[in-house]
């Protein structure tokens, strides 16, 4: 189907569709992330109008940052200028002029608002850009521009209600102007190829970040006449947290994961950790979650006639507090299409190991506590290949476990 502007009171038709020049960013099809081709069009000056003007582009999609903001001037015939306000906080420069009496702004959450809809009016004679309408689904609406008598309006395909991009030309007015947008709705983003400042086998090594600590503790007695068995064992329940700082994931509004080696808590594999974990983001661009562990431990044993056995149950914790770059991949409706930028975050996380225990004859708790806590803090300086485990086996053969 084929528009046209009217022009009220002749029978002359002039089209306001125009296949403006797209350069830089916005020129071919987004690896296939954005609106099909065949339905991208700017609307203003027609083909042959000698002054298209120059042509701009205003996109920072690559680095993961959409349009999130727009700001519209005109008159009571022309768009005079528009600015665009970016997911990251920065804006463009005003293309056109920043002139007319008729002027408005819209700003959206591009997490929690999507765009509805995009109308666009030419000039009535194909040489300028008439009006823009952009409504969200929260019900936000721009809507500047000259007074629509019998024109055609072009609405244009909004896709997943993303714009990544605008696109059209430029002089004293806006000559023609087209969006590009996310061509479905995004399904998921992932965080991956996570690479920390701080060496973290190097703090691993040096215990930097673990601390030991008693979960729960009791002496056995036995004024018994004969050998006594005993169990010890229970369960505590402990949180794992985590704050995540990102800049720029925070546009998509989705479920983001994040994908870490058994490391990244600098304490080692031992710890058992997930190696992933869903952020789904608010407001705010830093998002703690928090979630329980569940530490466990069981030792049979016996008391001696007449003796005692001291009985200690711990385990360590670890933090992490550190900048990263990392990987993160955007995917885009049920056809597969995905893509990537690179982006700065912030992690801050705590955990727990499994839970451990050790039992001592002729020793009470207290004393076993003591010792437990001397020898780890002994062992901070270990090398790499000393660890935990490490730790562990003397403890029991000190102690007799």
């Amino acid at each position: 189907m084929k528009f046209f502007d009217i022009i009220v009171g002749t029978v002359t038709l002039f089209s306001a569709t125009a296949a403006a020049v797209r350069i830089g960013d916005c020129a071919g099809d987004g690896g296939g992330i954005w609106q099909n081709q065949e339905k991208i069009k700017a609307i203003g000056a027609a083909d042959d109008y000698k002054d298209h003007g120059d042509p701009f582009c205003e996109t920072k999609y690559k680095q993961g940052v959409v349009i999130n903001e727009i700001e519209v001037w005109a008159n009571s015939e022309v768009v005079r200028g528009i600015r665009f306000g970016y997911s990251d906080g920065t804006s463009s420069s005003t293309h056109g002029k920043a002139e007319g009496d008729r002027n408005q702004k819209i700003q959206w959450d591009s997490a929690h608002d999507k765009v509805e809809k995009i109308t666009v009016w030419g000039n009535g004679i194909g040489t300028r850009v008439g009006k823009i309408q952009i409504e969200t689904l929260s019900g936000k609406k721009l809507e500047v521009g000259r007074d629509i008598k019998k024109q055609t309006p072009y609405e244009l395909e909004v896709g997943g209600g993303i714009i990544l991009a605008s696109y059209g030309a430029q002089g004293f007015d806006i000559n023609k102007i087209g969006f590009l947008v996310i061509a479905e709705p995004v399904q998921h983003v992932t965080i991956s190829d996570v690479v920390f400042a701080d060496d973290i086998k190097a703090q691993y090594a040096k215990k930097q970040g673990i601390e030991s600590k008693v979960l729960y503790s009791t002496t056995f007695e036995n004024n018994q006449k004969l050998n006594q068995t005993f169990s010890f064992w229970n369960t505590i329940t402990k949180t794992i947290e985590r704050s995540v700082t990102e800049t720029l994931t925070t546009a998509w509004g989705t479920t983001v994961t994040m994908e870490l080696s058994a490391e990244f808590m600098g304490i080692g594999p031992s710890f058992g950790l997930q190696e992933r974990f869903d952020i789904t983001y608010a407001q705010a661009e830093e998002e703690k979650t928090a979630k329980t562990t569940t530490l466990t431990w069981h030792h049979d044993g016996t008391v001696p006639v007449g003796g005692i056995v001291g009985c200690v149950a711990y385990t360590e914790s670890g933090s992490m507090d550190s900048d990263y770059t990392s990987t993160v991949t955007v995917d885009i409706g049920l056809n597969g299409k995905k893509f990537q930028f690179k982006e700065n975050g912030h992690l801050k996380s705590m955990g727990w190991a499994q839970a451990q225990s050790v039992c001592g004859e002729g020793k009470s708790a207290a004393d076993l506590e003591k010792e437990i806590l001397k020898q780890n803090k002994g062992r901070r300086d270990v090398d790499e290949d000393g660890g935990i485990d490490a730790v562990r086996r003397v403890a029991r053969g000190m102690l007799g476990a």
